[in-house]
């Protein structure tokens, strides 16, 4: 039974690298064709656009929220929860949570993706009055933002 195991093992591994050592010949020569079909087709101009002479409207950051970062681990441990910068790239890297706290509510950030944002929230950690562009809504007692644009606010 052993036996069996090991060479299924081995049969595995040998299949895989002779998957993976043909992947790249084939990537290269379809890379190739692809240049060449660019380099020989002709190249049509485009009609120059006329100079505009408005300027677009910039849009101004509106955030839903404002508040600080936070570490929620300092806030479970009775202490201080504020962080200042260097701390809060530390906390992220160790893979401690960050939070948002705007008043007396505490927030989790997410990002578009829906992935935890802890490394968005490190580069404002010093921030004493940051902003929140997003989605806030509540799942089962946690405050939850999916931020689509973080950035201090005056």
């Amino acid at each position: 039974m052993k036996k069996i195991t090991l060479m299924f093992a081995m049969l595995v591994f040998f299949g895989y690298l002779s998957m993976t050592a043909q992947e790249e010949p084939q990537m290269k020569t379809r890379k190739r064709s692809q240049e060449s079909e660019m380099k020989s087709r002709p190249v049509a101009e485009t009609p120059k656009a006329a100079p505009k002479t408005q300027k677009a409207a910039t849009t101004q950051f509106k955030a839903d929220i404002t508040g600080s970062v936070i570490s929620l681990t300092k806030l479970a441990m009775e202490a201080d929860p504020s962080v200042t910068k260097a701390e809060a790239e530390d906390l992220v890297k160790k893979g401690q949570p960050l939070a948002f706290k705007s008043g007396d509510d505490i927030y989790l950030v997410y990002n578009a993706k829906k992935a935890f944002d802890g490394k968005s929230l490190a580069k404002y950690a010093e921030v004493k009055n940051l902003g929140i562009a997003g989605e806030i809504k509540y799942v089962n007692g946690f405050g939850v933002i999916t931020a689509k644009q973080i950035q201090p606010v005056e």
